[in-house]
């Protein structure tokens, strides 16, 4: 017996895909044994699987069932794998609020960001628009465009106050110059991230016309803010 090497992992999941007929969208390492005893591996088998080139399976979705290994706990902690590509926290509220905001309106993604989705499937009550370069790509009932000028020309479709854009980074820097107003959740915590938003509190072309309340959720503090273009 041995431990599998991370392009072994991988090949588990591309057969599994194959034999189902059906992409994979969540996945779960347990393994006889011990995953962190394996840890190298492991860990090289999650960035490729989680990267554009592989499965594209967000880290959202993969679990990792282990005994507690502390110093493999440790250096997996160190990893901060949570950052590439997801939501950095997750807040019913802010969710909620989402829901409210969307519910009945158009929303543009990434592959990534709509795939990340709990669920497996598209956000349900919406009409679901995905940017990708994958010209076989499909999800769900998800409208498919493969690229900007595309893009804009499906939402030439709708009304623009229906449109919401929805991430990851480079679909907010693209879509950003054509956005009349904001809905920015601030959490008064600073976390490791690897994507990044304008800050509009130093930009001349927005203006802040609403600010919550304090709220708080656990032991973090977070504030709705709106901001519309100048």
């Amino acid at each position: 017996m041995r431990n599998l090497e991370a392009g072994e992992i991988c090949s588990e999941i591309y057969t599994a895909q194959k034999d189902i007929g059906e992409r994979i969208s969540h996945i779960v390492l347990m393994g006889i044994g011990e995953p962190l005893d394996n840890f190298d591996e492991v860990m090289r088998f999650l960035e490729n699987i989680s990267s554009p080139e592989g499965v594209n399976i967000g880290m959202r979705n993969i679990s990792l069932s282990t005994c507690g290994l502390v110093p493999k706990l440790d250096q997996l902690a160190e990893k901060k794998l949570s950052n590439k590509g997801e939501i950095l926290v997750s807040i019913p509220a802010d969710k909620k609020l989402f829901k409210e905001l969307t519910d009945g309106k158009v929303v543009v993604g990434d592959r990534r960001t709509m795939e990340s989705i709990p669920g497996g499937t598209t956000l349900g009550g919406r009409i679901n628009i995905i940017l990708t370069s994958d010209q076989n790509y499909s999800y769900g009932n998800a409208k498919i465009v493969h690229d900007m000028d595309e893009a804009m020309e499906e939402l030439k479709n709708y009304v623009d106050e229906d449109i919401f854009v929805v991430g990851g980074e480079k679909v907010y820097k693209e879509f950003f110059p054509y956005c009349e107003r904001a809905y920015i959740t601030k959490v008064d915590y600073e976390y490791q991230a690897d994507a990044y938003l304008e800050n509009l509190e130093e930009s001349d072309e927005w203006i802040m016309t609403h600010d919550s309340d304090e709220w708080t959720y656990y032991d973090l503090e977070y504030y709705f803010y709106q901001y519309k273009r100048r």
